[in-house]
């Protein structure tokens, strides 16, 4: 059956659920901030940042539902294998009655997903060349393909079943001599991101300042990736902007800084219009 266009309703922004990617250095409150979404969480996590749920639900108001993804390895094997590991992931994030159980999906770190991807054997069969050899250029793009699928589901529970979801990833953070932060994000492929990275609709950077001891998120910071030949020479840049769903730039505070602020909650609050900034001041 083909639909109507006739029938499309308006587009409404402001009733979006969240759909986040937040970025930042090792220690930087990403974990925490995922604590801040709305209502019972799903908090996916890996092995590799044991630690996360524990800073997720560190604030007494979080509801923070633990879900460790890989299998535990000890001397005598694992306790399940890593493309079980893999299908189950899959099969949670698709399941379309998280919404009775959850209101928000939290997945901590991409780059332990892109590992345990990168550990499958059935993805590493899935790339042998016709002579049986394992060609690390198909692997790349059959990762690439399954974290694309496993962000396909995030997105369908967002669309069909109003979840809010947030990612998380590790990044390289710098500062140029114009005093801009620029981040690169700890992910293998430079496809991998120049796919993932659009689709998600608000990206955010969280700090740290270490003289102050405290947390910031940064809405002028630059995401970027470099792709280089055999030779080291460049060749192509994929570029993105942190943002916020919707808004306008100068609409967006350039820096959020006030603890009370420094919440998904208040992100979305943004992105719902329910807060607002004065441009000429850009402050939270």
């Amino acid at each position: 059956m083909s639909r109507n266009p006739l029938a499309l309703k308006a587009f409404e922004q402001n009733t979006k659920p969240l759909f986040a990617l937040v970025l930042g250095a090792s220690g930087a409150g990403k974990s925490t901030l995922l604590g801040t979404m709305p209502g019972r969480i799903l908090y996916i996590y890996f092995r590799s940042d044991i630690s996360g749920a524990s800073f997720a639900a560190a604030d007494e108001s979080s509801t923070v539902f633990p879900y460790l993804t890989d299998p535990k390895v000890t001397e005598t094997g694992a306790d399940y294998s890593d493309d079980e590991a893999v299908a189950d992931l899959l099969a949670v994030v698709s399941n379309p009655g998280l919404k009775s159980q959850y209101d928000s999906i939290a997945l901590d770190g991409l780059p332990a997903l892109e590992e345990l991807l990168m550990r499958s054997p059935a993805i590493n069969e899935q790339s042998l060349s016709k002579k049986g050899v394992l060609d690390s250029f198909a692997k790349d793009r059959n990762v690439s393909l399954k974290m694309v699928q496993i962000l396909l589901a995030l997105v369908e529970q967002r669309e069909t079943h109003g979840l809010n979801v947030a990612v998380t990833s590790l990044a390289r953070v710098n500062t140029d001599d114009a005093g801009f932060t620029n981040i690169t994000v700890k992910l293998r492929g430079f496809n991998t991101i120049e796919t993932l990275l659009p689709s998600f609709p608000t990206i955010i950077f969280t700090g740290r300042d270490n003289a102050t001891r405290s947390h910031f998120i940064d809405f002028t910071a630059k995401v970027s990736k470099r792709k280089e030949d055999e030779q080291g020479n460049e060749i192509a840049v994929a570029a993105f902007s942190t943002r916020i769903e919707g808004l306008r730039l100068e609409n967006t505070p350039p820096k959020i800084a006030k603890p009370e602020n420094l919440s998904l909650q208040f992100i979305l609050d943004l992105q719902h219009g329910k807060v607002k900034i004065k441009p000429k001041k850009g402050q939270d």
